[in-house]
């Protein structure tokens, strides 16, 4: 079994029905990390309780798995609390409702081993159901793939050099945060080969709508969107 210097950072929120599907895929990645800490921003739905009992049964050697609480934080808050509490020199972003493909951290290993300083896994989108399937045909479109940050890999010291993620905003804080990163000579590479997951899409119009505009708020607010 080989693992890697990476603290995995996850923030979560009600999310005790996904993150049993996502430590499972972290357990199948052909190099396993060293640390996975998870943030709760406050979970109703015992998210906490579900990450640390799965562990004490599930859990694998070699790896510390740990969850953080940091009550009402965004994502943003999230990952910046996980990327204080870590304790590895990279550091990896994945959300809960995503589940890597088992080559993904060592694909985002091997792309920032080139020098590049980061790595952008790819999200592939895809619905299970009517609704999700159709939420995602027209926002995503079903199948595609595109870099994201919640599947990447990057140095911790690149914190220290271009701040940390916005707190105050729901949705939009990775894409400012990567409008500087990628502004970077060398900037992170794009790498195509290190896949996760994405199928948490609205089950129904009522929740895609709250959805909708809650996220288009935060956009509006940070001035890239809205």
């Amino acid at each position: 079994m080989t693992h890697a210097p990476v603290s995995v950072v996850e923030p979560m929120r009600d999310e005790a029905g996904t993150v049993v599907a996502l430590l499972e895929g972290l357990e199948r990645q052909e190099v396993l990390p060293l640390e996975i800490i998870f943030v709760d921003a406050g979970s109703t739905d015992r998210s906490a309780e579900r990450v640390r009992s799965w562990w004490a049964e599930s859990g694998w050697e070699g790896t510390r798995s740990s969850v953080i609480a940091e009550p009402g934080a965004y994502p943003g808050g999230g990952r910046n609390a996980g990327v204080r509490a870590s304790g590895q020199p990279w550091v990896a972003f994945i959300d809960c409702g995503i589940v890597p493909e088992p080559g993904w951290l060592k694909a985002l290993l091997d792309c920032a081993g080139s020098g590049a300083p980061g790595a952008l896994g790819f999200f592939r989108f895809e619905g299970e159901g009517t609704w999700a399937r159709a939420f995602c045909a027209v926002s995503y479109g079903v199948g595609t793939r595109r870099p994201v940050l919640p599947a990447s890999l990057f140095p911790r010291g690149l914190f220290d050099q271009v701040g940390s993620f916005d707190p105050a905003l729901r949705a939009g804080e990775d894409l400012l945060w990567l409008r500087k990163v990628r502004a970077l000579q060398p900037a992170p590479a794009d790498c195509a080969s290190a896949q996760v997951i994405y199928r948490n899409f609205p089950s129904s119009p009522m929740v895609a709508t709250r959805k909708w505009f809650a996220y288009q708020r935060s956009l509006s607010a940070a001035g890239i969107g809205g």
